[in-house]
């Protein structure tokens, strides 16, 4: 197996990444497909290897998933697709395949990025072997964790994007209850997301009685950036303070004296409208046990492919899968 190619997807609910590589070792780059022009993951799948054309078929496959994986099936959280593990393998040809949620393999590859794959933002020097929280926005939200057994990392099986979204400030109270009128339950992925910043920004316009314009969430950054509007400089900074308050609240859960990573694409995306500043104090803003968070270093994850990595060295025998 380590000789041999694999197959490694990283599926989201927009876009598709895929490598062949061999593992444990990094895609040396990823094929990035949009899922909107296929009906399903085999079809994506079989259109990526049609493009690059391997010379035999690949050993082994891993993908990871954005939505809970339990059982032999799985469907995307933000995308209608139901996937069956069994009859994709087959249908595959491949020795084995292994499918996790995809902030599961993000987590899987903390323990292998070097200092040049992150940026740190804040505390201090991370504890060996201490156990690691892991959160980032994209099309969703995704929050994961790697612990040391003594012998190998154990990736943890979370669904954490899905708590309620924190209120600290009015304001983030009325955003909460906007959001919430809207789509029945205001959870952190509902504003911590893509789609959780035109929802920041839109409950603002409500709030503030202005009529909201139809705005991607690149135009709320590049318009905070710019400072050319109030509501996107404030939905800007609200999102950085609600997702420091959700990350605080991981490393609060797992003990994360290994540090917290942020991933997902979004943050990178937001450019200089992600203001590390408010992050971090919201990170810290934990009050009797702020001193327990305040040393824990942030690490936002400049790498392009993790969850390939992840994927990676779990069919290197790297990662021991926890229940």
């Amino acid at each position: 197996m380590p000789e041999s190619t694999c197959l490694v997807a990283d599926v989201g609910g927009t876009k598709t990444r895929l490598a062949l590589l061999r593992p444990g070792d990094p895609p040396g780059d990823a094929v990035v497909m949009r899922n909107e022009h296929y009906d399903g993951l085999r079809a994506l799948t079989q259109a990526y290897l049609d493009q690059v054309r391997p010379p035999s078929t690949p050993a082994a496959a891993a993908y990871c998933v954005a939505c809970p994986v339990e059982g032999d099936s799985f469907t995307l959280t933000n995308r209608d697709w139901t996937t069956s593990i069994s009859r994709l393998r087959d249908e595959l040809r491949v020795e084995r395949l292994s499918v996790v949620n995809d902030f599961t393999a993000i987590a899987m590859s903390v323990p292998y990025l070097t200092g040049a794959d992150v940026e740190q933002v804040g505390g201090g020097p991370a504890k060996p072997q201490g156990a690691i929280g892991v959160i980032g926005p994209g099309t969703g939200l995704g929050v994961s964790g790697v612990v040391w057994s003594g012998q190998q990392w154990i990736p943890l099986h979370s669904e954490g994007g899905h708590v309620t979204m924190p209120q600290r400030t009015e304001r983030e109270a009325g955003v909460a209850a906007w959001i919430r009128k809207r789509h029945g339950n205001a959870s952190a992925e509902r504003a911590v997301a893509g789609p959780g910043l035109v929802n920041l920004y839109e409950a603002l316009c409500a709030m503030d009685g202005r009529a909201a314009e139809h705005l991607a969430p690149r135009d709320i950054a590049a318009k905070a950036a710019a400072e050319e509007d109030d509501t996107c400089v404030e939905a800007a900074r609200m999102f950085a303070s609600v997702l420091g308050t959700v990350a605080g609240d991981v490393a609060l859960t797992i003990g994360a004296k290994g540090g917290v990573y942020v991933g997902g694409g979004v943050v990178w995306n937001m450019g200089a409208a992600f203001d590390r500043a408010i992050f971090r104090a919201a990170f810290e803003a934990k009050g009797r046990l702020s001193s327990f968070v305040t040393p824990i270093p942030v690490y936002l994850i400049n790498y392009r492919w993790p969850a390939l990595v992840g994927l990676s060295h779990l069919l290197a025998g790297h990662i021991a899968l926890g229940g």
